[in-house]
């Protein structure tokens, strides 16, 4: 009797996942040094993005910028970025979109979150800050949790 292989439909998707995976991880810095490109450009010294959610549903919400005298930046500006695209085969990075520079911040600013706290919008849900310091140079992420605590007593009453 011949020797069939049947395809290994749990490998390809196993190779899938790492491929798309590392490429997201790939966007995600090219992303980041964009944004923190942009913003040096426009001089700003500190941006916040504000998160929020709970249930099902997580909200990357207010963005503030400005700089060095505290005055607000417009962040308006459309910059090229990198995204995970499919073609119908296989994953690729594409790099010839482009968005304005607030949607970018939060995009970045909400796939930090996920990186170290996934799922933070689920159930009792997560808050937070991520601080975009250019004068320090580095991405500050201030995460809260929410959860629903139990205090158990347990007693003997004799009969």
């Amino acid at each position: 009797m011949p020797e069939t292989h049947e395809p290994n439909i749990n490998g390809a998707y196993q190779q899938a996942v790492k491929l798309y995976t590392r490429l997201e991880a790939q966007a995600t810095a090219a992303n980041t040094a964009t944004a923190v490109s942009a913003l040096r450009n426009l001089k700003a010294t500190k941006v916040v993005v504000l998160y929020d959610g709970y249930g099902d549903d997580g909200e990357i919400g207010e963005v503030q910028a400005v700089d060095e005298g505290d005055h607000p930046i417009d962040l308006d500006d459309k910059v090229q970025v990198h995204s995970v695209r499919h073609d119908g085969t296989a994953y690729y990075l594409a790099s010839n979109i482009q968005q304005p520079l607030i949607d970018l911040i939060k995009d970045v600013a909400g796939r930090l979150v996920d990186e170290r706290h996934g799922g933070w919008e689920n159930g009792e849900g997560g808050r937070g800050e991520v601080t975009f310091d250019l004068v320090e140079g580095r991405i500050l992420i201030d995460h809260a949790n929410r959860f629903i605590d139990e205090e158990h007593s347990s007693y003997e009453i004799p009969l």
